[in-house]
């Protein structure tokens, strides 16, 4: 029997963390929630390629990645791309959220 792997984190690379990190002033340099209120959970981004990575260090698979198809605007966070778009714009830059799936053999 073998073992799993399942994470799920924030998506550093959307259109709303990026932005948020540009700006500066908006979250003081800080990726969109990755603020005070949510440390410890949240200390630094992890992109795709650093999980890739962690994975084939520790002997795990490559990860497959899904997105939340869940996305904030910024400056308009109570609005959503996929709201604005009929649930056309999602994926990679339009979601908030990534999880991955892993596994390892015995």
């Amino acid at each position: 029997m073998g073992q799993a792997c399942l994470d799920i984190s924030l998506a550093p690379v959307s259109f709303f963390s990026s932005r948020t990190l540009r700006k500066g002033g908006v979250q003081f340099g800080n990726l969109a929630d990755m603020n005070g209120a949510s440390y410890p959970a949240h200390i630094t981004a992890i992109l795709e390629k650093d999980f890739e990575r962690i994975c084939e260090e520790t002997g795990f698979s490559k990860p497959a990645f899904s997105y939340s198809n869940h996305g904030r605007i910024p400056k308009m966070t109570s609005v959503l791309w996929q709201q604005i778009s009929g649930g056309f714009l999602r994926g990679r830059f339009f979601s908030d959220g990534l999880a991955l799936l892993t596994h390892k053999e015995s």
